[in-house]
């Protein structure tokens, strides 16, 4: 069974798969929609790094490897998904990374992002759609 390990302000969810396919980042604030997430993806042999607070995933795109993906909830305590997104596009390293918004807005109320590496889907939502459009976004 997988282990949550407390780092200095990251959560590590479970060990990296020997099937491995990509390193996402994981920004969402409430502790059980982040494990039973970050389990989902390191089953399906995703590494995981989750961060619950915003200034925490700042902080985390300064440091290496980037994230092949990165999975944003919109609602966060201090400042919201908005913001981090738009820091994140800022970055030359991460202008193509693929971003999965994951968030309790209602549809009519989300972002209109022009940007084809943005996907969303509104909670709650299943394990598998997660996936499929995470899959998706990979493939580009």
């Amino acid at each position: 069974m997988s282990e949550i390990l407390r780092g200095t302000y990251a959560y590590v969810v479970g060990k990296p798969s020997k099937l491995r396919r990509a390193n996402v980042l994981v920004i969402e604030d409430h502790v059980d929609t982040g494990v039973w997430m970050g389990r989902a993806l390191q089953e399906q042999g995703f590494a995981v790094r989750w961060e619950r607070r915003a200034e925490h995933a700042l902080l985390a795109l300064d440091e290496t490897p980037v994230p092949d993906a990165i999975v944003l909830d919109l609602k966060l305590p201090g400042t919201d998904g908005a913001f981090i997104y738009d820091r994140i596009r800022e970055r030359q390293e991460y202008a193509r990374t693929p971003i999965l918004v994951v968030t309790a807005v209602a549809e009519q109320d989300l972002p209109t992002w022009d940007d084809k590496r943005v996907r969303f889907l509104t909670k709650p939502v299943a394990r598998k759609p997660i996936l499929e459009t995470l899959e998706e976004l990979l493939a580009r």
